[in-house]
């Protein structure tokens, strides 16, 4: 008997192409239909996105998500139908302060970018005291180097209230993006309340991603799944291997697994 309620998936490289606007997303969209099939038999359907919530929300409005959705690589949970957020955790303005200062004074190359907001991006020197300040997550686009990854991932974690990930940077291909949020500020912690929210339990939660930031959301779910473009990590740490986001695997999850047959 099919038991899932929930289903949560990543965006970018699980639902749509990195970087979608949702444009190419129709009412003949595979994904869009499989998941109103599966509305409309009750079940809940959302998405869990290193995106801000601004630079979701025209994919969010393509696929009609109403269930709250979590954004900013964790940090917060938005509730769709009004843009309040029900949930935050944002990274400590002195936290965030002391990484940029750290590289600033470094002697390392600082030729990446900051990602401040809606397909915001300013290079890291023009970043003003202002917008570090007001991060809820820092986002550091575009590093080339492997050594200078190293010692920012070295700083970052000296720090008990921090948490980062390493990521191939889907604005700069062959180099790496740094994302820095609050230690509570992750896509685990972020279900977690989202599930209290609905109702919902592990053992009814499935989540579908592509990269290693989803191992989080893996560990709050009871059924894993990772799509065929997927990080090797993640494949690894999946129970459920499907198609590539190419070839709509998403609908394969949602149709064996989510959705009842008569």
């Amino acid at each position: 008997m099919n038991t899932y309620k929930l289903l949560v998936a990543d965006i970018d490289g699980t639902v749509v192409d990195h970087g979608s606007d949702g444009s190419e997303v129709g009412l003949r969209h595979p994904a869009k239909q499989a998941m109103d099939t599966a509305r409309s038999q009750g079940k809940a359907i959302t998405f869990a996105t290193g995106r801000n919530y601004l630079w979701a929300k025209p994919v969010i409005e393509a696929f009609q998500i109403v269930t709250p959705v979590i954004v900013n690589s964790g940090s917060r949970l938005v509730d769709p139908m009004n843009d309040q957020v029900l949930w935050e955790k944002r990274l400590e303005t002195a936290l965030g302060k002391s990484v940029y200062d750290f590289i600033q004074h470094s002697g390392m190359s600082t030729n990446f970018s900051i990602g401040l907001g809606y397909l915001e991006e300013v290079p890291f020197e023009k970043a003003t005291q202002k917008a570090i300040n007001d991060l809820i997550y820092l986002d550091l686009i575009g590093i080339a180097k492997e050594e200078d990854i190293e010692r920012i991932v070295t700083y970052v974690k000296r720090f008990d209230n921090a948490h980062v990930t390493v990521l191939p940077s889907p604005q700069v291909p062959g180099n790496k993006n740094i994302v820095v949020t609050n230690s509570e500020g992750t896509k685990y912690n972020a279900l977690r309340e989202l599930q209290k929210l609905l109702g919902v339990i592990q053992a009814e939660t499935i989540a579908i991603g592509d990269g290693e930031n989803d191992l989080p959301l893996f560990e709050a779910s009871g059924l894993k799944a990772a799509v065929d473009n997927a990080d090797e990590k993640l494949k690894q740490a999946a129970d459920l291997l499907v198609s590539s986001v190419n070839e709509h695997g998403i609908v394969e999850v949602i149709e064996t697994q989510l959705i009842k047959r008569s």
